[in-house]
């Protein structure tokens, strides 16, 4: 053989070598395949070709049905066990290419050349996986701080309600209370969820027969002034004597009220601080929202000795991408205002964030919860109920949002009529049309000139055929709206 014809092989089983070593970091055993070895090819592939086969799998699956993929990756043990897989892995690599690298350098190959492929290979390949083992271990220790024991949520009437609360938090202010006040009403089977805005103003209706609150006043939340239904938050805060058992009394007597005057179980509370809602809108990369009068970034005092703030100009009108100090102005300000403009406002943004989220950018906003930890949110949903809650949050994309707010002209939050309220939250729930409020209600027959009953029947509300999803959408367009084809 000559020397060229030896260069030319000797050449080609070098690349041959380090193609093999390379293909052991992707799939261990492959690599072996390649150059021959065949004493241990088959028992490295017989090891990683299932694990390879339950890779392609999965991502098939998770393509064809991706709320399995997120309630599998939120379940509880998701991330150790994602870690544990990772070290297995990083050491699965680090052993094969070492049988590999102790067989090639028996032939006639550059040593050098052979070592440094294979030490650049495995540290890379090894060093990911371990890198992502620590990543996924250090988040699961924040799953594990954020999110409470105990078994998961169990579903009321088929649902589970979250009380959903945007905690003013602003060092301006003399004490923290809830700016926005919602339940989150979620379809136990479909994920299709209705939002529920309460007024932060509402007075006058009962505590829970039984309930803390009720202990104290028995005749329930009945008054004129002073009493809004979030000072309840307040209160709870300032008598955690009532509350023994609950690590936030704050939301133990606020979802007391809540309870009292909705007549829903509430499963749940988040508290999204402001700062939080800053990050969870940042990133998202911004929220799209078509706003239809001027919002100016300038709040009022809350209470005796609150400062007011002024951040600039106005939020113009127009379609605006809003940042997340933008979106938290939008939602909060309350100057030449009024409580219904500002639902109506954090209805919108709701609505944007749930309709232009993505997958991709929902697991940015759990990195980011994970990340800030209780200074961001505040909750007490329980780690088992995660992957149940992350496979209902996909299968929502597939609803309309549907939204009421418990406000005029519906609702008087300074005097609710509470059975009208009841046939409300029930209407929306069940996806039938909502009723008009009693003032709309059809006229007996005594007081038709024609002594027949209208178009409606005695004392029943006559209803405009719209739902919880048409509420949503038919935000009043005076104030905003969400950009058509989101």
């Amino acid at each position: 053989m000559s020397a060229t014809t030896r260069e030319s092989a000797t050449s080609s089983s070098l690349g041959r070598a380090l193609a093999a070593i390379v293909l052991d970091v992707v799939v261990p055993g492959s690599g072996h395949l390649l150059v021959g070895v065949t004493a241990a090819r088959r028992i490295l592939l017989c090891a990683t070709t299932p694990a390879v086969a339950a890779v392609i799998a999965a991502a098939i699956t998770a393509v064809l049905d991706p709320a399995w993929l997120a309630g599998l990756l939120a379940g509880p043990g998701a991330l150790t066990m994602l870690s544990l897989v990772a070290l297995v892995w990083c050491a699965v690599i680090l052993a094969t290419v070492a049988h590999l690298v102790r067989h090639l350098v028996r032939r006639p190959l550059p040593f050098r050349a052979v070592v440094a492929t294979a030490t650049v290979a495995a540290l890379l390949g090894a060093g990911a996986f371990a890198g992502a083992a620590a990543v996924t271990d250090e988040q699961s220790r924040r799953v594990d701080a954020l999110f409470a024991d105990g078994a998961g949520l169990e579903a009321t009437d088929g649902r589970i309600n979250i009380l959903l609360v945007g905690a003013d938090t602003a060092p301006d202010r003399s004490a923290t209370m809830p700016d926005s006040i919602s339940i989150v009403s979620v379809d136990a089977s479909t994920g299709r969820t209705v939002v529920i805005g309460i007024p932060r103003s509402t007075i006058n209706f009962p505590f829970p027969a039984g309930s803390a609150l009720a202990s104290v006043y028995p005749e329930g939340n009945f008054c004129s002034t002073g009493c809004n239904i979030n000072h309840s938050y307040l209160y709870g805060q300032e008598h955690p004597e009532l509350f023994p058992d609950s690590d936030n009394p704050a939301m133990a007597a606020l979802t007391e009220a809540v309870t009292g005057y909705t007549g829903l179980s509430i499963s749940a509370f988040v508290v999204v601080k402001m700062q939080g809602f800053v990050q969870l809108v940042d990133a998202l990369g911004g929220v799209e929202i078509d706003v239809k009068k001027p919002v100016p970034r300038t709040g009022v005092p809350n209470a005796e000795g609150d400062a007011p703030t002024v951040a600039g100009g106005d939020i113009p009108t127009g379609v605006q991408r809003m940042d997340g100090e933008t979106a938290l102005w939008f939602a909060r300000s309350r100057f030449n205002s009024s409580d219904s403009e500002r639902l109506q406002r954090q209805g919108c943004l709701q609505r944007a964030l749930f309709s232009q989220s993505d997958p991709v950018a929902i697991l940015r906003i759990g990195t980011g919860i994970l990340d800030a930890g209780d200074d961001l949110i505040e909750t007490d949903i329980p780690r088992a109920s995660l992957g149940r809650l992350g496979e209902l949050a996909v299968r929502a994309k597939n609803y309309p949002l549907g939204r009421i707010e418990l406000d005029e002209p519906r609702v008087n939050p300074l005097l609710p009529d509470l059975d009208f309220v009841a046939r409300l939250i029930a209407a929306a729930l069940a996806e039938k049309p909502l009723p008009d409020p009693p003032s709309l209600f059809a006229p007996t027959p005594e007081e038709t000139s024609d002594g027949t009953s209208g178009s409606g029947s005695p004392g029943e509300p006559t209803g405009n055929g719209s739902t919880a999803e048409d509420e949503a959408i038919a935000v009043s367009e005076a104030v905003c709206a969400v950009p058509a084809g989101d």
